[in-house]
């Protein structure tokens, strides 16, 4: 017989024996079978308590970190492909001289750049269709 406490999301925060701790096993420690016990130990982050027992656990995988830049052919490559590119050229044609200039001229295109940033927002683009911009776009 083993005890273990949970946190809030069922997974083990310690153990605890009788054999090796006595009485000093916190109060709010839950008893476990030892064959429960070992499936927590033999499966490292991958069980939970869930109602009373011991269930599998599957982490979601790691999202990958955006794209932070692209090409200026890559970008706008892949507005084309997207249906976007008339769309653009059509808002950068309303905008001062300066922005059209970043925009025809610039050798690559970074997300975070506050004028990207605008004009993503100006145009209603959500954070993941931006991020899906840049990542299709690395791939070209």
């Amino acid at each position: 017989m083993k005890f273990a406490i949970f946190d809030n999301n069922g997974f083990p925060a310690a153990f605890y024996s009788p054999d090796i701790h006595g009485d000093n096993i916190p109060t709010d420690a839950i008893q476990i079978r030892d064959e429960q016990w070992q499936e927590f130990i033999d499966n490292n982050g991958l069980r939970k308590w869930v109602d009373g027992d011991v269930a599998e656990y599957a982490p979601q995988p790691p999202r990958p970190a955006p794209v932070a830049s692209v090409s200026a052919r890559q970008f706008k490559l892949q507005l084309l492909a997207s249906g976007l590119l008339d769309q653009v050229d059509a808002w950068i044609a309303t905008q001062p001289r300066a922005v059209q200039i970043a925009y025809e001229y610039s050798g690559s295109f970074v997300r975070t750049e506050p004028m990207m940033a605008v004009g993503f927002a100006a145009m209603g683009f959500t954070e993941e269709q931006i991020d899906a911009i840049f990542a299709t776009a690395n791939g070209l």
